[in-house]
């Protein structure tokens, strides 16, 4: 008699029972994919993870001023920090000889605005890396234009978008001066226009406050007659460092709205919608499931200047500096008394100033429960359970929590 029936649940160690496999447990079953990750984590050594993708910010410069920018306080502190091609090509050589696998351009700024990341890019797909980015869909001041993502086999391309009202209003800019938005929409257009069955994955991220929630069914019909659209992610702005948060009724409104005229009407048009389960909430309701940041290490964040932070929600934030680029290699920093100082520091006191919904909370509720599991069962049934969560993919899988 078999002792497990059914495909491994990811998000609950040691347990089986799924009927089939959706694109959202393998989305969480990612890391065990990478056999290196899920040797150091049976072995309960999650202080010598090191990253197996990394956010890298070639520029600050970003045309919004948005009021919430998570970036905001180390922006104004460091004024308008900007890679040199020089800089990228080393800090992207020493991510590569440290086994990082895949690169997220982002910012800190808006990356298009670099004016050298068409260079930046195909040094990155020299490497062999993979490759994807979130933009404000701009394509603003630089050498790298919007059908560029298709060309270069983009993993994904997350454009973020508000409405197209108020968009002024929300983005801190005149929009008498500059209608961004139709800009946005411009550049989605030329970008499905070549895209046919490239498999790049387009995704449009609608984010949302109490100033535009209203025009997100407006908003969702302008989208969905683009062809090529793979996703509309529906979020609501986080203040992630302080706590003026969207009201959860506000949230309760948008998910009737989206359940009840969003998504039927975008899936006439091939478009998934799908609204994060633990961003539907109010962070002040929010309660963080694990006791120890332990997934830090798996996804890296380099700021303009080469300084590497240990989150990409920390990026640029003195505190959670651990190391610089442009002085030490990948294994020097992961390998330092100061990564493993503010790890500690995370861990402990430091721990409270994190935002709740960061990018490796679900990692960290997994292996949280890993440990739980750990300590009260057979460790064969663990493996057991990563055996089969890795036998759900066919090759590694570097975007982990991407």
């Amino acid at each position: 008699m078999k002792r497990n029936c059914g495909f491994p649940n990811p998000l609950e160690p040691g347990k089986f029972g799924l009927n089939g496999l959706s694109s959202l447990s393998l989305y969480n079953s990612r890391w065990a994919s990478n056999r290196d990750v899920v040797e150091l984590v049976l072995a309960g050594k999650y202080d010598h993870l090191t990253p197996v993708f990394s956010e890298f910010i070639p520029t600050l410069r970003c045309p919004f001023r948005c009021s919430t920018c998570p970036y905001k306080i180390p922006k104004e502190q460091a004024g308008m920090l900007e890679m040199g091609i020089e800089d990228a090509c080393d800090y992207l050589d020493r991510l590569a000889e440290g086994g990082c696998q895949a690169i997220l351009l982002t910012g800190g700024g808006e990356p298009t605005m670099h004016p050298q990341l068409g260079q930046i890019v195909r040094y990155i797909k020299s490497h062999g890396f993979s490759v994807s980015m979130s933009t404000n869909g701009t394509f603003a001041g630089g050498d790298f234009e919007p059908e560029e993502v298709i060309e270069y086999g983009f993993t994904n391309v997350r454009i973020s978008i508000d409405t197209i009202k108020e968009h002024a209003s929300f983005h801190g800019y005149d929009k008498n001066e500059v209608d961004w938005c139709e800009i946005v929409i411009e550049n989605i257009g030329r970008i499905t226009k070549i895209k046919r069955n490239a498999e790049t994955k387009l995704t449009i991220c609608i984010i949302f406050d109490q100033r535009n929630y209203q025009e997100l069914i407006e908003l969702g019909d302008e989208i969905a007659r683009f062809k090529g659209i793979n996703l509309i992610l529906i979020r609501p702005v986080i203040d992630y460092f302080g706590s003026d948060q969207v009201p959860e009724c506000i949230i309760k409104e948008v998910k009737e709205l989206v359940e009840i005229k969003l998504r039927p009407t975008v899936a006439k048009s091939g478009i998934a919608v799908f609204l994060p389960e633990y961003r539907q909430i109010s962070l002040g309701s929010v309660q963080r499931q694990y006791s120890e940041c332990r997934a830090c290490g798996l996804i890296g964040g380099v700021w303009p200047d080469g300084r590497m932070f240990i989150c990409t929600e920390t990026n640029g934030f003195d505190d959670f500096c651990i190391g610089d680029l442009s002085r030490q290699t990948l294994r020097e920093i992961y390998s330092s008394s100061r990564y493993q100082e503010v790890r500690r520091n995370v861990g402990m006191n430091c721990f409270a100033q994190c935002p709740v919904t960061c990018r490796p909370m679900t990692l960290n509720m997994i292996f949280n429960q890993i440990e739980e599991f750990r300590s009260q069962a057979d460790a064969s049934q663990l493996e057991e359970w990563v055996r089969a969560l890795q036998n759900q993919h066919i090759r590694p899988c570097p975007w982990i929590q991407a």
